[in-house]
């Protein structure tokens, strides 16, 4: 199937083996596929083809069955274990000074959590965002599993997405000559609110998800506008976060004044702002919203906000005998068709962890994000755990993780680095024009740090244990001009828990007729061991593991393996050689 919005033909794409257009038929449309069987382009064979194939999967995986009347399909016991399991498996311990982690649970009376992924963490914006079946905070995971015997504290310190709720139709009034509550909607065809609306109504609230269908009848599934009109009126006198959470476009004005601007065209993207409103006062309110291409929703977000709450954070965690900061991106710092604007955390995090360290030095960092992320914070604290976006049983799988339950063995698959300039793409990215010249060439990632000697913040491939493993008896098989070579070597568990390996195989050139990277990650193996067990670990490195790409050759003879002598690297990291060896390619 295609990306969205990325056929641009019919009978080519179908021949190419493109069954499924997405999200809807532009060009695989009943008049065009008829067309097509016309003029002979496509065989009727080759249309019952497509449909089998897609008929195949939606019998797999039983999608001809009405489920909505059994919740348990989508939210079983075994769904929830399976993504607890994952969300674990994948989070990444980069520090523990002093064995911080695993916590003792005998020793705990008062927990303090700080920091605004405390409560839920829904993921990145765009594709990256799910619904969710059901979803387990941080916070709520460590009540449940500490029970009445240990005091959970919450200090968010800033605006939560989680916290913020629609404006209800009670708050909310449309101009003069109309009746209800709410506010009045002026629905337009095209994306500038042209013309006459072809729909005017009053909407209680705006909380609209139509994804790709038409909001009205006689409106279009693509490029539509709608201008929102009324008074909104604040039952109490406070700080306030306002919010728009709107894919494509969508901006704010109170009293003609721009407060909130989530305009242009993306996926679904959360922008908040703060302000101070008062209480029974009616403030004219416009809201402005356009839908370009596929997909259209927008909601008109609150929440009565503190007006100093990192103060709350510095009272929470006097006294607790552990802190635990969780902090990192949301959907609305991390999503498709936007790029990051720096590694720093948003907000105010920066500050929240800091402002807890200096507090109480009993202190964890939780972080979670799609990408890598500035921790200017990192010799305050005790340990870090990296979480990505862990998904609807995040809470659970850090619980989990904190109190040992199980051992952390995710590995970094990016390179962390200590400062935006030493980032392979600084001075080159975003480009001009629309244009970016990728001058790293073949020193993309990790290959920049270690061919450039760059010390990063955390490597690539690394990845801290409640174990410890050691390495040993590294043997290479003689070059297989077919097969290239295989390795063997043993890894053992020397620690008293529990825990898994990733065993990274890396190949150093020494010598090459073309410019090569200082190593390249040829294989790794995710190895599981009990205390004190110790296992053989097979890898195999084909030809390809050994070669490199000269452009100046014909493209089938483009891959060329130089004969020379290679060094076999097993790793822990591409910072942590534990074992090497050598291998040589001989002259053909």
């Amino acid at each position: 199937m295609s990306d969205w919005g990325a056929t641009h033909s019919v009978a080519s794409a179908m021949r190419a083996g493109l069954d499924l257009e997405m999200p809807k038929g532009e060009h695989f449309s009943p008049a065009a596929i008829r067309r097509a069987l016309d003029k002979k382009e496509i065989e009727p064979a080759l249309l019952d083809e497509m449909v089998r194939r897609q008929l195949r999967v939606i019998a797999a995986l039983k999608l001809d069955e009405d489920a909505s009347e059994r919740p348990e399909a989508t939210d079983s016991l075994e769904h929830r274990a399976l993504n607890r399991e994952a969300a674990r498996s994948g989070f990444v311990l980069l520090k523990n000074d002093n064995s911080t982690l695993p916590l003792d649970r005998s020793k705990l009376r008062r927990i303090a959590v700080v920091g605004p992924r405390g409560g839920l963490v829904d993921g990145g914006g765009g594709s990256a965002h799910v619904t969710a079946t059901r979803k387990v905070s941080l916070v709520d995971a460590l009540r449940e599993a500490l029970g009445n015997k240990v005091r959970v504290d919450f200090a968010p310190g800033e605006i939560t997405p989680d916290g913020l709720e629609p404006i209800p139709a009670s708050v909310l009034a449309p101009p003069a000559g109309h009746t209800g509550q709410g506010l009045l909607g002026e629905y337009f065809v095209g994306k500038e609110r042209a013309g006459t609306p072809k729909l005017v109504r009053v909407d209680p609230t705006v909380d609209f998800h139509w994804e790709l269908a038409a909001p009205a009848p006689g409106l279009p599934e693509d490029g539509f506008s709608v201008r929102w009109t009324g008074t909104l009126t604040p039952p109490q006198s406070g700080l306030y976060a306002l919010g728009l959470l709107s894919d494509d476009g969508s901006r704010l004005y109170l009293n003609g004044k721009l407060v909130v601007d989530d305009w242009g065209d993306h996926p679904p993207t959360l922008k908040t702002a703060q302000m101070e409103l008062v209480g029974g006062k009616a403030y004219d309110l416009r809201l402005e919203y356009f839908e370009g291409i596929i997909g259209a929703s927008v909601e008109l977000l609150w929440q009565r906000a503190d007006k100093d709450p990192i103060r709350r954070v510095a009272e929470v965690a006097r006294g607790a005998d552990i802190v635990i900061a969780a902090v990192g991106d949301g959907m609305g710092d991390e999503t498709e068709g936007l790029d990051r604007a720096s590694l720093s955390l948003p907000g105010r995090q920066d500050e929240i962890v800091r402002i807890a360290a200096a507090t109480n030095p009993r202190i964890v960092v939780i972080t979670t994000s799609g990408a890598a992320i500035a921790m200017p914070w990192l010799d305050q604290v005790r340990a870090v755990l990296h979480g990505w976006f862990p998904g609807q049983e995040a809470g659970a799988a850090f619980t989990d993780i904190l109190f040992g339950d199980v051992s952390p063995s995710g590995k970094l698959p990016v390179t962390f680095p200590k400062r935006l300039e030493d980032e392979p793409a600084f001075g080159n990215f975003p480009g001009t024009d629309g244009k970016v010249a990728y001058k790293e060439g073949i020193l993309v990632g990790y290959r920049w740090y270690d061919t450039r000697k760059i010390e990063p913040l955390f490597p690539f491939g690394c990845g801290l244990s409640y174990t410890t493993f050691a390495y040993r008896d590294l043997t290479v098989s003689a070059w297989d001009p077919e097969r290239g070579v295989s390795i063997r070597l043993k890894l053992k568990n020397t620690g008293a828990r529990r825990g898994a390996e990733v065993v990274q195989v890396y190949v150093h050139a020494a010598s090459a007729a073309v410019s090569r990277p200082e190593q390249e990650l040829r294989a790794f193996a995710k190895v599981d061991l009990a205390a004190g067990e110790e296992r053989e670990v097979t890898l195999k490195l084909p030809v390809r593991a050994f070669a490199s790409f000269d452009p100046k050759l014909p493209e089938r003879d483009a891959w060329r393996t130089d004969p020379g002598t290679f060094e076999i690297r097993a790793a822990s990291s591409s910072r942590d050689i534990r074992l090497r060896a050598t291998v040589t390619v001989p002259v053909k």
